[in-house]
């Protein structure tokens, strides 16, 4: 009972296809998918991404503006980049924790932009936030700056996933707690994976019907974190896949039961993947029937 690798794949250059910057909201974990570490070394105590990204995200303040210390200041580089100009570095001396769906970040800010964070902070509004991506530190540490950031006029954060758990394990838990569980439950994983830098581990669900269950961590910047669970039948289950959607059922049948406009993307004459704009969450069809729902952070 191998994983198709394509499905992992497939997602993965959904996720890359667009242009995410700056248009689409997105999220910090998505961002990393996207844009991962590059050029580690331990001769320098901070690497600058020259190319400063620049990525929208929905974000509420949960902490107060802090004014960063001077023996935690990043060194600051001056980059060429007719771009950016606009961003003067020495400036981003706060610091404050933002949070996006479940993931709290702090971003660094000018004093300048203090009153919008605090009177969003006091009012419990949510903030539609332009982040820079400055670079990280020698220990892999990001560093994000706030470019600009006003209240959201948009109600629903579209990237959220229509579901954050399968068979009662959910996204954004402790990795190892979540395995244990797995194994009290299912017993002793099948096999491990490891699909680019993310390690999972698979369990059979029941082996008659060949259905398993795949848990993999958030790659090497998210360890201790579940960020994807997969749960795919490879025979004829009929049991309940996430939410009221069955294996088995209908692909616009499911699609309606989800409450999501979905997209098609063909893999082979038989599978189909069904995806939707801003999240990487979708489920598989084969001959038009669900057989695999997979579900992520990201």
């Amino acid at each position: 009972m191998k994983q198709r690798a394509g499905l992992y794949f497939s997602i993965v250059f959904l996720l890359l296809a667009g242009n995410s910057f700056p248009e689409e909201l997105i999220t910090f974990t998505r961002f990393r998918q996207i844009v991962p570490l590059e050029g580690v070394t331990t001769d320098s105590e901070f690497f600058v991404d020259a190319r400063l990204p620049r990525f929208s995200v929905l974000v509420s303040v949960v902490g107060p503006v802090l004014e960063t210390p001077e023996v935690e200041r990043w060194p600051i580089v001056f980059q060429e980049n007719p771009s950016q100009k606009s961003l003067k570095f020495e400036e981003y001396r706060f610091e404050v924790a933002l949070k996006s769906r479940n993931e709290i970040q702090k971003v660094f800010l000018t004093e300048a932009q203090i009153p919008e964070i605090e009177k969003a902070a006091k009012a419990g509004k949510i903030l539609h936030a332009s982040i820079v991506y400055y670079g990280y530190t020698k220990n892999k540490k990001r560093v994000f700056l706030l470019s600009s950031a006003s209240e959201s006029k948009t109600k629903i954060d579209k990237s959220i996933c229509f579901a954050d758990s399968l068979m009662d394990l959910r996204l954004g838990a402790d990795y190892a707690e979540t395995i244990a569980d797995a194994e009290t439950k299912f017993g002793p994983s099948y096999q491990d994976m490891q699909i680019r830098d993310k390690k999972g581990k698979v369990f059979v669900i029941d082996r008659e019907s060949k259905t398993v269950l795949y848990v993999y961590d958030g790659g090497e910047e998210e360890r201790n974190k579940v960020q994807s669970l997969q749960l795919s039948t490879y025979g004829n289950s009929k049991q309940r896949a996430v939410k009221n959607v069955f294996f088995g059922d209908d692909a616009a049948f499911a699609s309606k039961k989800l409450g999501i406009q979905f997209k098609v993307h063909k893999q082979t004459d038989e599978t189909d993947i069904y995806y939707y704009d801003y999240s990487g969450c979708t489920f598989e069809t084969k001959n038009n029937k669900v057989f695999s729902i997979f579900i992520t952070e990201e």
